[in-house]
């Protein structure tokens, strides 16, 4: 079991009483929070800090103090840091208002990533499609805000690496193969959440379109989840769009629907898997967990490295179908539950 290891500015920061480090997919940076006895000369130095985070001899964070919030209490005196990884300033700051004409995505993706000096790479594999004939950002657009609906536009996924340096665009699963996950072999815990409450058996997707003589003519595309026994009929209403979109459109809600009701959590021990990786985001995992009745490869949509003094190194993971985060997917006329065993 490696062990973690916090650096402000390249020197290592020894003391720290728990540490975690989180990873989601669709989020565009990592966070982490650490405790630490109080002392003056770590609140000093550490606020401007760069904060990087080591995990099995590999960087699992870099990045900046969010908040820092020194405290008294029945245990002593504490003090709790948190914080992002440097893609974060992409969340939060504005981008310059600009319009750009005939350019491709990774070309504009890095224009708005340049003045964070955040590196933006496409994924081998990946296609960014036919140049952006135009791209005007909004008035106050957020550069996150911007990427991701350039991104939109040519159904590409932004990510960033684990390292916080650098923009990926990708897609879903890229991060190749990870080790099995066996209930009653390497998992200390697991649980299944079913949440259909926005799911719905036939959706019908409605949007008007304006003809020579000026008037809205009504058009409509309709997908149904058969993994959705019972009568729930939805529909949604925008405008705009042709028959094609509508009838995509439709099929994007039931499939992601389905997709986002289901999900799978599992701790492990320590912080590593067999060949001394951590596990990886946006990586698939052969789940075999016989009390949920679930055998497939899931993808490793969240990722949760933790170091406390009461239970030690504990990597907790959540698991998703991996069509949940595709931008326009087919619905599969196949039932799209995962199957629930004796649970």
């Amino acid at each position: 079991m490696a062990r973690m290891v916090i650096k402000a500015d390249g020197r290592e920061v020894v003391g720290w009483e728990s540490l975690l480090v989180r990873h989601a997919v669709g989020d565009i940076a990592g966070s982490f929070q650490a405790v630490f006895p109080v002392h003056t000369e770590l609140m000093a130095g550490i606020r401007s800090a760069l904060i990087t985070i080591e995990a099995s001899g590999s960087v699992v964070l870099r990045g900046y103090m969010d908040v820092l919030q020194p405290s008294r209490g029945s245990q002593g005196r504490r003090l709790m840091i948190t914080g992002r990884s440097r893609t974060g300033d992409l969340v939060d700051c504005t981008a310059d208002p600009k319009q750009y004409r005939d350019i491709r995505l990774v070309d504009l993706v890095s224009a708005l990533c340049d003045p964070f000096e955040i590196d933006v790479v496409l994924d081998s594999g990946v296609d960014q499609g036919a140049v952006l004939g135009e791209f005007t950002l909004q008035a106050a657009e957020t550069a996150w805000e911007a990427l991701e609906r350039a991104c939109r536009r040519r159904m590409v996924m932004p990510f960033y690496d684990e390292e916080g340096d650098r923009i990926l665009l990708t897609k879903p699963g890229a991060s190749g193969r990870a080790a099995g996950l066996q209930e009653g072999v390497n998992l200390s815990s697991l649980g299944l959440v079913v949440d259909n409450r926005n799911r719905y058996s036939d959706y019908r997707i409605v949007g008007y379109t304006v003809n020579d003589d000026g008037e809205a003519v009504p058009h409509e595309g309709r997908a149904r989840d058969a993994g959705c026994p019972r009568n729930r009929p939805k529909t949604l209403i925008v405008s705009g769009y042709s028959e094609q979109y509508l009838t995509e459109r439709a099929a994007w809600e039931a499939t992601v629907r389905a997709a986002r009701a289901v999900g799978v959590s599992v701790t492990l021990p320590g912080n590593q898997q067999p060949d001394g990786t951590v596990w990886p985001l946006n990586g698939e995992a052969p789940l075999n967990a016989p009390s949920l009745g679930i055998q497939s490869a899931l993808l490793i949509a969240e990722r949760t490295l933790q170091v406390t003094e009461d239970r030690g190194t504990v990597t907790s993971l959540t698991l998703r179908r991996k069509d949940m985060f595709l931008f326009q997917p087919e619905v599969d006329e196949v039932d799209t539950d995962l199957a629930m065993g004796d649970w």
